[in-house]
C-alpha cells in the first residue's frame, strides 16, 4: 500500500507542478505564443488533470495517507478556528 501512495503523491505532484509552470512560456515578457493546437490540449486536458491532482490530495489525506501534510492542516485549523 505504500507503494500506491509513493506513486499517487508522485503523479499528483509531478502533474500539478507541469500544468502550474508550463504556462511561463507563453506569460513571461517576449514570451513564444502557443500554437492553437497545443492551446487546446492544455485547455481540454489541463483542469481535469488538475481536478485530479486535488482530489489525490483530498482523498489521501482522508484515509490518512498524507502525512506531514496532514498534521500542518491540523495546525492551521485550529489557529483559524480560534479566530472564530
Amino acid at each position: 500500500m505504500q507503494a500506491k501512495t509513493y506513486i499517487g503523491w508522485s503523479l499528483a505532484a509531478s502533474i500539478g507542478f507541469t500544468l502550474v509552470y508550463c504556462t511561463y512560456s507563453e506569460n513571461k515578457e517576449d514570451g513564444v505564443t502557443w500554437s492553437r493546437e497545443f492551446r487546446a490540449v492544455y485547455e481540454s486536458v489541463g483542469r481535469p488533470l488538475w481536478a485530479a491532482c486535488v482530489a489525490w490530495v483530498i482523498a489521501a489525506c482522508h484515509y490518512g495517507r498524507g502525512g506531514k501534510l496532514v498534521k500542518s492542516f491540523r495546525i492551521t485549523t485550529l489557529k483559524n478556528a480560534d479566530c472564530l
